[in-house]
């Protein structure tokens, strides 16, 4: 990992603080780094489970074009 992935990295969780502290939105990105995120506030259970699955599919799409 580069110094420039660690910097993003960072600033992308300062990013998700800030969103969570000043609006209470709660942060989901991709694991892989492509940018992907998905922000939400005020959801049910089933609907935070919902967004996760997103996000988990999300990352199951990377490693089949990576393959």
């Amino acid at each position: 990992m580069t110094r420039i992935d660690t910097a993003k990295k960072f600033g992308h969780r300062v990013a998700d603080v800030f969103a969570l502290v000043t609006s209470g939105m709660q942060t989901l990105r991709c694991p892989v780094g492509c940018g992907h995120m998905i922000r939400y506030r005020a959801v049910s259970a089933e609907e935070e489970k919902q967004l996760t699955a997103v996000v988990a599919d999300h990352d199951g799409r990377h490693r089949f074009h990576t393959a």
